[in-house]
């Protein structure tokens, strides 16, 4: 809030009244006390301000003024809103009323009465719109900061409509990043999901070194159902290496899913050490790696975790038995029927796991515990075959 400016403006208007030779000198001589100590000058103020009640409107703007100069320079804000207050209710020119209800409204704002910072600034909106050419510069800047204390004062009254509408205005006016980051938020608040890409697209474009945009980006396309946009931007954000680290099982999510399994594996191995421990990183890579037809790098992957979950134990014990890793294999299937003991497919895994490895007698013993209907015919065959080999 640049008051002193307001205030510069002010002032000069105020001199520009008429002067009345003792109040006037009496007004310098408290203005460069209140230099000197506004503490102790304001209480006189107050006593002049109150002695000049009834005299001439152009007196009383002088003396009100003063005041308002002592309550800001004490940083008294609601002394301020006050004096303010009551300078607008004196004749004023269309200039000095569009400072003071600029001033006024950044004051209502401090004091947290947003609905009055509201008021305030639709009246400084109204009355800049008529201003006599070159009556007072009014900056894209200063529209823009006046728009937007409206839509923070907004958002603070529970309007996220309404601070959306006044920033966007704001914006217009005057971009800057925390004014569009403001307005993302509310976006993503509101889930104003197509407003929150476009505005993220003006932003990746002006501020390109940024991580969160790209990032941010990426995850709109992606929860909008749009895969490819989203691999397109976090691809481009990877390379760049503006990727955090967060997203990149996202992105190899998106490799996968668009079917390029092995540059998936290539950027997850790449950031293993980062990744281990995010709950994405095992089964992403695992099935890059069956995907790319790396069957033993994924087998080897899954026991380099010791915390299996019940399906990657599964997925090591089949993979194990289709390597012919026989006794990798059969360790794995016995850790799993102690896992999943109903599930006599695993006995039948483990017990061909015996054949195969060169010990029929415990096949033939596995093989008979099996009761399940379904795996039966094939147990019969596979039982009748071992006998047959052993004489």
């Amino acid at each position: 809030m640049n008051w002193k400016n307001s205030l510069l403006i002010t002032m000069l208007c105020l001199l520009s009244w008429p002067s009345y030779a003792d109040i006037y000198q009496r007004m310098q001589q408290l203005q460069k006390q209140l230099q000197q100590d506004a503490a102790q000058t304001l209480p006189e103020i107050v006593r002049l301000q109150q002695q000049q009640t009834f005299a001439d409107k152009e007196i009383q703007k002088m003396v009100t003024y003063l005041h308002l100069q002592a309550c800001i320079s004490l940083k008294k804000n609601s002394c301020a809103a006050e004096q303010t207050q009551l300078l607008l209710t004196l004749p004023l020119t269309q200039v000095q009323q569009v400072e003071l209800h600029k001033l006024a409204s950044q004051l209502y704002y401090q004091l947290g009465q947003y609905q009055n910072c509201i008021n305030q600034a639709q009246l400084w909106l109204q009355q800049t719109e008529p201003l006599p050419a070159n009556a007072l510069t009014i900056t894209a800047e200063t529209n823009a900061a006046i728009h937007a204390l409206i839509s923070y004062s907004h958002y603070k009254l529970a309007q996220p409509q309404s601070a959306i509408e006044a920033m966007q205005q704001a914006l217009r006016h005057n971009v800057t990043e925390s004014r569009q980051q403001f307005l993302l938020a509310l976006y993503q608040q509101q889930q104003q999901v197509k407003d929150e890409r476009q505005l993220l697209q003006l932003m990746v474009g002006s501020y390109p070194k940024q991580s969160q945009y790209w990032e941010r980006l990426g995850q709109n396309w992606y929860q909008t159902g749009h895969e490819q946009q989203a691999l397109n931007v976090l691809s481009s954000a990877y390379k760049a290496k503006l990727l955090p680290t967060r997203s990149i099982p996202l992105l190899a999510k998106l490799l996968l899913l668009q079917q390029a399994p092995q540059r998936a594996a290539t950027i997850l191995q790449q950031h293993q050490s980062e990744l281990q421990q995010h709950p994405a990183f095992l089964p992403l890579l695992t099935q890059a790696y069956l995907m790319s037809q790396q069957r033993q790098q994924a087998l080897a992957l899954i026991q380099q975790y010791p915390a299996q979950t019940k399906q990657s134990l599964a997925l090591a014990s089949q993979l194990a038995f289709s390597l012919e890793q026989w006794r990798n294999a059969q360790q794995l299937l016995q850790q799993q029927i102690k896992a999943e003991p109903t599930n006599q497919y695993w006995r039948y895994l483990l017990g061909l796991s015996y054949f195969e490895d060169k010990q029929p007698q415990l096949a033939l013993e596995t093989l008979a515990t099996i009761t399940e209907t379904r795996l039966l015919p094939a147990v019969k065959q596979w039982q009748q075959h071992i006998q047959f080999l052993q004489g």
